[in-house]
């Protein structure tokens, strides 16, 4: 009989194991279930917090980039020190200093949109001029080459009537630290 009563006790133990286990699993998946959800919610906000990290590394490259170009002593030179020391008078007589320069007529200029980028803004004026084509030319190179940060981002061309001069429509951005006026 003390064969049947140790199995008994052997299957008592195992059984009573079996218990505790089960009872350690249950206290545990409940004690990491609030943890799980708080994962689960946390995951879409490190990939969003990520991409808006690879955005500023970015853009904080370009504007040393643009300082670089500008003529900055080092690649940590701040853009706002090299924009600073390119900056004469304000966009609009910049503008026409060089519109002046180029010998063409000018037409139209306005200010289209201001908005700013990581360490710049940008504000994009409306240019149109009458001239030759070498004159229109000479704008653009002027435009490119000039004491400020500057680009042409569209230009359309067309001949006036009856005339042998050309009409040139462009609309050119011109960049400046943050937190200063362009214009």
């Amino acid at each position: 009989m003390t064969g049947v009563s140790g199995s008994l006790r052997g299957g008592g133990a195992l059984a009573l194991a079996a218990a505790l286990l089960l009872l350690g699993l249950g206290v545990d998946l409940a004690l990491t279930q609030p943890e799980l959800r708080d994962l689960r919610r946390l995951k879409p906000r490190r990939a969003e917090l990520q991409q808006r990290l690879q955005e500023i590394d970015r853009l904080d490259l370009d504007a040393k980039s643009m300082a670089r170009y500008l003529g900055g002593e080092s690649a940590t030179e701040d853009l706002a020190e090299a924009l600073a020391r390119h900056r004469t008078g304000d966009d609009v007589n910049y503008l026409n200093s060089l519109i002046e320069a180029s010998g063409v007529r000018r037409g139209e200029l306005g200010t289209d949109v201001s908005e700013v980028l990581g360490k710049c803004r940008r504000t994009q004026y409306y240019v149109r001029v009458y001239g030759r084509y070498e004159e229109i030319l000479d704008l653009v190179r002027r435009l490119e080459a000039g004491g400020r940060l500057a680009g042409v981002d569209a230009m359309v061309l067309s001949r006036e009537r009856e005339s042998t001069r050309i009409e040139a429509r462009l609309k050119v951005s011109l960049y400046h630290p943050a937190g200063t006026q362009g214009s």
